[in-house]
Protein backbone atom coordinates (compact mmCIF):
# COMPACT_ATOMS: atom_id res chain seq x y z
CA UNK A 1 0.00 0.00 0.00
CA UNK A 2 1.25 3.34 -1.04
CA UNK A 3 1.94 5.84 2.00
CA UNK A 4 0.57 9.30 2.39
CA UNK A 5 2.39 12.25 1.68
CA UNK A 6 3.81 13.91 4.94
CA UNK A 7 2.07 16.35 6.73
CA UNK A 8 5.67 18.47 6.28
CA UNK A 9 5.37 17.59 2.71
CA UNK A 10 1.89 19.20 2.01
CA UNK A 11 2.02 21.80 4.08
CA UNK A 12 5.52 22.74 2.06
CA UNK A 13 3.79 22.30 -0.84
CA UNK A 14 0.72 24.39 -0.26
CA UNK A 15 3.06 26.99 1.04
CA UNK A 16 4.94 27.25 -2.21
CA UNK A 17 2.20 27.01 -4.50
CA UNK A 18 0.08 29.93 -2.65
CA UNK A 19 3.51 31.76 -3.37
CA UNK A 20 3.87 30.74 -6.71
CA UNK A 21 -0.07 31.68 -7.20
CA UNK A 22 0.94 35.14 -5.65
CA UNK A 23 3.64 35.56 -7.66
CA UNK A 24 2.02 34.37 -11.22
CA UNK A 25 -0.85 36.84 -10.98
CA UNK A 26 1.71 39.40 -9.65
CA UNK A 27 3.96 39.18 -12.81
CA UNK A 28 0.70 39.05 -15.61
CA UNK A 29 0.10 41.81 -13.58
CA UNK A 30 2.70 43.86 -14.20
CA UNK A 31 3.14 42.65 -18.11
CA UNK A 32 -0.63 44.26 -18.27
CA UNK A 33 0.34 47.22 -16.73
CA UNK A 34 4.01 47.19 -19.09
CA UNK A 35 2.24 46.26 -22.69
CA UNK A 36 -0.55 48.57 -21.95
CA UNK A 37 2.36 51.63 -21.29
CA UNK A 38 4.03 50.75 -24.75
CA UNK A 39 0.63 50.12 -26.51
CA UNK A 40 -0.09 54.26 -24.93
CA UNK A 41 3.22 55.03 -25.82
CA UNK A 42 2.67 54.27 -29.47
CA UNK A 43 -0.95 55.31 -29.87
CA UNK A 44 0.64 58.69 -28.78
CA UNK A 45 2.94 58.86 -32.07
CA UNK A 46 1.13 57.03 -33.83
CA UNK A 47 -1.42 58.97 -34.10
CA UNK A 48 0.14 62.38 -33.89
CA UNK A 49 2.41 60.92 -37.07
CA UNK A 50 -1.05 60.06 -38.83
CA UNK A 51 -2.82 63.56 -37.76
CA UNK A 52 0.09 64.95 -39.25
CA UNK A 53 0.27 63.30 -42.28
CA UNK A 54 -3.84 63.68 -42.85
CA UNK A 55 -3.30 67.58 -42.42
CA UNK A 56 -0.92 67.37 -44.77
CA UNK A 57 -3.09 65.44 -47.45
CA UNK A 58 -6.19 68.15 -47.06
CA UNK A 59 -3.76 70.96 -47.49
CA UNK A 60 -2.25 69.61 -51.08
CA UNK A 61 -5.10 71.27 -53.07
CA UNK A 62 -3.35 71.85 -56.43
CA UNK A 63 -0.75 69.01 -58.67
CA UNK A 64 2.34 71.22 -57.37
CA UNK A 65 1.04 70.57 -53.28
CA UNK A 66 0.50 66.88 -54.86
CA UNK A 67 3.77 67.24 -56.09
CA UNK A 68 5.28 68.48 -53.08
CA UNK A 69 3.76 65.36 -51.00
CA UNK A 70 7.23 63.61 -50.84
CA UNK A 71 9.06 66.59 -49.66
CA UNK A 72 6.59 66.96 -46.75
CA UNK A 73 5.97 63.66 -45.65
CA UNK A 74 9.61 63.06 -44.99
CA UNK A 75 9.19 65.82 -42.62
CA UNK A 76 6.43 63.44 -40.69
CA UNK A 77 9.23 60.89 -40.22
CA UNK A 78 12.31 62.43 -39.72
CA UNK A 79 14.44 61.63 -37.19
CA UNK A 80 12.53 57.93 -36.55
CA UNK A 81 14.44 55.42 -38.93
CA UNK A 82 12.18 52.67 -37.46
CA UNK A 83 8.94 54.26 -38.97
CA UNK A 84 7.00 52.68 -42.52
CA UNK A 85 4.48 55.10 -43.52
CA UNK A 86 2.62 54.07 -47.34
CA UNK A 87 0.35 57.05 -49.00
CA UNK A 88 -1.52 56.09 -52.00
CA UNK A 89 -4.46 56.89 -54.03
CA UNK A 90 -7.77 55.25 -53.98
CA UNK A 91 -6.85 54.05 -57.54
CA UNK A 92 -3.65 52.72 -55.98
CA UNK A 93 -1.20 54.96 -56.70
CA UNK A 94 1.49 55.22 -54.38
CA UNK A 95 2.01 58.67 -53.61
CA UNK A 96 4.51 58.56 -50.78
CA UNK A 97 6.12 55.09 -49.11
CA UNK A 98 9.21 55.10 -46.96
CA UNK A 99 11.07 52.62 -44.75
CA UNK A 100 11.29 48.68 -45.53
CA UNK A 101 10.30 48.63 -49.37
CA UNK A 102 8.91 45.17 -48.26
CA UNK A 103 7.01 45.92 -45.58
CA UNK A 104 5.39 48.96 -47.12
CA UNK A 105 4.43 47.02 -49.86
CA UNK A 106 2.72 44.09 -47.86
CA UNK A 107 0.64 46.75 -45.91
CA UNK A 108 -0.43 48.28 -49.01
CA UNK A 109 -1.78 44.66 -50.34
CA UNK A 110 -2.91 43.70 -46.27
CA UNK A 111 -4.38 45.93 -44.73
CA UNK A 112 -7.47 48.08 -45.76
CA UNK A 113 -8.05 51.48 -43.70
CA UNK A 114 -10.56 51.90 -41.21
CA UNK A 115 -9.57 53.19 -38.36
CA UNK A 116 -9.72 52.09 -35.10
CA UNK A 117 -7.03 50.95 -32.21
CA UNK A 118 -3.62 50.31 -33.57
CA UNK A 119 -2.62 46.38 -34.60
CA UNK A 120 0.40 44.41 -34.36
CA UNK A 121 1.88 42.02 -37.36
CA UNK A 122 4.78 40.30 -37.83
CA UNK A 123 6.17 40.97 -40.90
CA UNK A 124 9.86 38.45 -41.25
CA UNK A 125 11.48 38.75 -38.30
CA UNK A 126 10.49 42.35 -36.69
CA UNK A 127 6.67 43.31 -35.20
CA UNK A 128 5.55 46.47 -36.61
CA UNK A 129 2.27 48.42 -34.71
CA UNK A 130 0.49 50.00 -37.42
CA UNK A 131 -2.59 52.43 -37.95
CA UNK A 132 -4.40 53.34 -40.86
CA UNK A 133 -6.68 56.02 -42.06
CA UNK A 134 -8.42 56.91 -45.13
CA UNK A 135 -8.37 61.04 -46.05
CA UNK A 136 -12.05 61.41 -47.53
CA UNK A 137 -10.94 65.27 -48.64
CA UNK A 138 -8.02 64.94 -50.77
CA UNK A 139 -6.86 66.58 -54.29
CA UNK A 140 -9.73 66.90 -57.13
CA UNK A 141 -8.15 64.73 -58.98
CA UNK A 142 -7.22 61.81 -56.95
CA UNK A 143 -10.39 61.69 -54.80
CA UNK A 144 -9.73 59.86 -50.82
CA UNK A 145 -6.21 59.54 -50.12
CA UNK A 146 -5.02 56.01 -47.78
CA UNK A 147 -2.45 56.60 -45.45
CA UNK A 148 -0.81 53.61 -42.98
CA UNK A 149 1.69 54.51 -40.60
CA UNK A 150 3.60 51.46 -38.90
CA UNK A 151 6.24 51.74 -35.80
CA UNK A 152 8.42 48.74 -35.48
CA UNK A 153 8.26 47.48 -32.29
CA UNK A 154 10.29 44.49 -32.29
CA UNK A 155 12.55 46.06 -29.32
CA UNK A 156 9.51 45.98 -27.82
CA UNK A 157 8.77 42.71 -28.38
CA UNK A 158 11.97 41.27 -27.31
CA UNK A 159 11.95 43.66 -23.99
CA UNK A 160 8.42 42.03 -23.01
CA UNK A 161 9.32 38.46 -23.85
CA UNK A 162 12.36 38.81 -21.97
CA UNK A 163 10.70 40.25 -19.04
CA UNK A 164 8.16 37.34 -19.50
CA UNK A 165 11.25 34.71 -19.34
CA UNK A 166 12.95 36.67 -16.10
CA UNK A 167 9.32 36.64 -14.57
CA UNK A 168 8.75 32.70 -15.00
CA UNK A 169 12.53 32.02 -14.13
CA UNK A 170 12.03 34.13 -10.75
CA UNK A 171 8.64 32.37 -10.05
CA UNK A 172 10.75 29.05 -10.61
CA UNK A 173 13.26 29.74 -8.80
CA UNK A 174 11.51 31.84 -5.73
CA UNK A 175 8.90 28.53 -5.56
CA UNK A 176 11.53 26.29 -4.84
CA UNK A 177 13.54 28.31 -2.25
CA UNK A 178 10.11 29.12 -0.40
CA UNK A 179 9.13 25.25 -0.81
CA UNK A 180 12.48 24.32 0.64
CA UNK A 181 12.43 27.31 3.40
CA UNK A 182 8.58 25.99 4.26
CA UNK A 183 10.09 22.58 4.95
CA UNK A 184 12.39 23.56 7.13
CA UNK A 185 9.94 25.84 8.95
CA UNK A 186 7.15 23.13 9.18
CA UNK A 187 9.90 20.72 10.06
CA UNK A 188 10.64 22.64 12.69
CA UNK A 189 7.60 23.77 13.66
CA UNK A 190 6.04 19.82 13.79
CA UNK A 191 8.65 18.98 16.60
CA UNK A 192 6.57 19.15 19.94
CA UNK A 193 4.18 17.07 17.55
CA UNK A 194 7.42 14.31 16.87
CA UNK A 195 8.14 14.85 20.73
CA UNK A 196 4.50 13.61 21.67
CA UNK A 197 5.06 10.75 19.17
CA UNK A 198 8.02 9.26 20.72
CA UNK A 199 6.52 9.86 24.59
CA UNK A 200 3.45 7.75 23.56
CA UNK A 201 5.30 5.37 21.57
CA UNK A 202 7.54 4.91 24.81
CA UNK A 203 4.31 3.91 26.76
CA UNK A 204 3.48 -0.27 27.77
CA UNK A 205 0.97 -1.52 29.77
CA UNK A 206 3.42 -1.08 32.88
CA UNK A 207 3.24 2.81 31.95
CA UNK A 208 -0.13 3.07 31.90
CA UNK A 209 -0.16 5.17 35.32
CA UNK A 210 2.27 7.93 33.50
CA UNK A 211 0.24 10.33 31.86
CA UNK A 212 1.72 12.72 29.19
CA UNK A 213 3.27 15.94 29.92
CA UNK A 214 0.42 18.54 28.97
CA UNK A 215 2.12 21.62 30.19
CA UNK A 216 5.34 22.15 27.75
CA UNK A 217 3.40 20.95 24.70
CA UNK A 218 1.98 23.67 22.70
CA UNK A 219 -1.46 25.12 23.06
CA UNK A 220 -2.91 22.66 19.74
CA UNK A 221 -1.40 20.34 20.88
CA UNK A 222 -3.23 20.44 24.78
CA UNK A 223 -6.67 19.03 23.56
CA UNK A 224 -4.78 16.48 22.19
CA UNK A 225 -2.21 15.37 24.55
CA UNK A 226 -5.75 15.46 26.98
CA UNK A 227 -7.77 13.26 25.34
CA UNK A 228 -4.81 10.78 25.15
CA UNK A 229 -4.22 10.81 28.74
CA UNK A 230 -8.21 10.46 29.51
CA UNK A 231 -7.66 7.29 27.43
CA UNK A 232 -4.57 6.01 29.36
CA UNK A 233 -6.97 6.24 32.40
CA UNK A 234 -9.57 4.35 31.01
CA UNK A 235 -7.22 1.75 30.03
CA UNK A 236 -5.54 1.45 33.29
CA UNK A 237 -8.76 1.17 34.99
CA UNK A 238 -9.26 -1.47 32.73
CA UNK A 239 -6.32 -3.18 33.12
CA UNK A 240 -6.87 -3.23 36.89
CA UNK A 241 -10.28 -4.62 36.37
CA UNK A 242 -9.03 -7.43 33.98
CA UNK A 243 -6.20 -8.19 36.68
CA UNK A 244 -8.76 -7.82 39.64
CA UNK A 245 -11.15 -10.83 37.87
CA UNK A 246 -8.05 -12.69 36.77
CA UNK A 247 -7.21 -13.20 40.36
CA UNK A 248 -10.54 -13.99 41.17
CA UNK A 249 -11.19 -16.40 38.58
CA UNK A 250 -7.59 -18.19 39.03
CA UNK A 251 -8.83 -18.36 43.04
CA UNK A 252 -12.24 -19.87 42.23
CA UNK A 253 -10.67 -22.25 39.78
CA UNK A 254 -7.91 -23.66 42.34
CA UNK A 255 -9.90 -25.02 44.83
CA UNK A 256 -12.19 -27.55 42.52
CA UNK A 257 -9.06 -28.40 40.50
CA UNK A 258 -7.25 -29.35 43.60
CA UNK A 259 -9.95 -31.56 44.63
CA UNK A 260 -10.14 -33.48 42.00
CA UNK A 261 -6.10 -33.55 41.99
CA UNK A 262 -6.76 -34.87 45.37
CA UNK A 263 -9.27 -37.42 44.97
CA UNK A 264 -8.06 -38.78 41.70
CA UNK A 265 -4.70 -39.68 43.54
CA UNK A 266 -5.84 -40.80 47.17
CA UNK A 267 -8.07 -43.18 44.80
CA UNK A 268 -5.23 -43.94 42.49
CA UNK A 269 -2.90 -44.72 45.73
CA UNK A 270 -5.48 -47.32 47.24
CA UNK A 271 -7.48 -50.42 47.43
CA UNK A 272 -11.39 -49.33 46.90
CA UNK A 273 -13.80 -51.31 45.98
CA UNK A 274 -16.35 -50.45 43.11
CA UNK A 275 -18.73 -48.58 45.37
CA UNK A 276 -15.61 -45.88 46.65
CA UNK A 277 -14.58 -45.64 43.17
CA UNK A 278 -17.99 -44.65 42.12
CA UNK A 279 -18.33 -42.12 44.95
CA UNK A 280 -15.31 -40.66 43.95
CA UNK A 281 -16.31 -40.45 40.46
CA UNK A 282 -19.86 -38.56 41.28
CA UNK A 283 -17.86 -36.17 43.64
CA UNK A 284 -15.03 -35.67 40.17
CA UNK A 285 -18.73 -35.07 38.12
CA UNK A 286 -19.92 -32.69 40.55
CA UNK A 287 -16.35 -30.27 40.76
CA UNK A 288 -16.56 -30.81 36.81
CA UNK A 289 -20.11 -29.33 36.34
CA UNK A 290 -19.09 -26.41 39.17
CA UNK A 291 -15.85 -25.90 36.70
CA UNK A 292 -18.13 -25.85 33.54
CA UNK A 293 -20.45 -23.52 34.93
CA UNK A 294 -17.43 -21.16 35.83
CA UNK A 295 -16.41 -21.49 31.89
CA UNK A 296 -19.69 -20.35 30.52
CA UNK A 297 -19.61 -17.57 33.12
CA UNK A 298 -16.32 -16.51 32.20
CA UNK A 299 -17.49 -16.72 27.90
CA UNK A 300 -20.31 -14.85 28.45
CA UNK A 301 -18.06 -12.00 30.48
CA UNK A 302 -15.55 -12.18 27.52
Amino acid sequence: MKRPVSLTARISLLFALSAAAVLIVAGAGFERALNERLLKRDIEELSGKLELARDIVLSARTAEDVSNLPVRMKDVVFGHPGIVMSVRAASGADLFSTGDAQVARRLQEEVTPAGGPPETRQFGQKFYRFESMRVLRGVRQGGPVEVVIALDVTEDHKFVTEVQQYVWFGVLQIVVVLGGLGWVVVRHGLAPLRKVSSMVAAISTRQLDRPLEDRTVPRELAELVTAFNTMLARLRESFQRLTNFSSDIAHELRTPIQNLLMQTQVTLGGHNDVDECRAVLQSNAEEYERLSGMISDMLFLA
